[in-house]
């Protein structure tokens, strides 16, 4: 067996050895938490179907706890 085979082979076989160990995690938080981006109803904010202070209890009556806003939808607002 030539070395650079060896090599190759012993590291895919430790890859896959470690793998099983970080996709079995029982974390109960995940790695990233999901966020909302106001310009994802975009078209509901300017339909005035949802008024854009509103955008926040929208996103959590979709159990998103983040949200991202866009100045855009204030710039009648200040």
């Amino acid at each position: 067996m030539k070395r650079r085979s060896f090599l190759a082979t012993s590291a895919a076989a430790a890859g896959c050895m470690v793998t099983p160990l970080f996709a079995g995690r029982s974390d109960a938080k995940p790695l990233f938490e999901v966020s909302l981006a106001q310009w994802t109803i975009n078209r509901e904010l300017r339909s005035g179907k949802v008024d854009n202070l509103d955008f926040a209890k929208v996103a959590h009556d979709h159990n998103i706890f983040a949200v991202e806003y866009v100045n855009q939808f204030f710039m009648d607002k200040a």
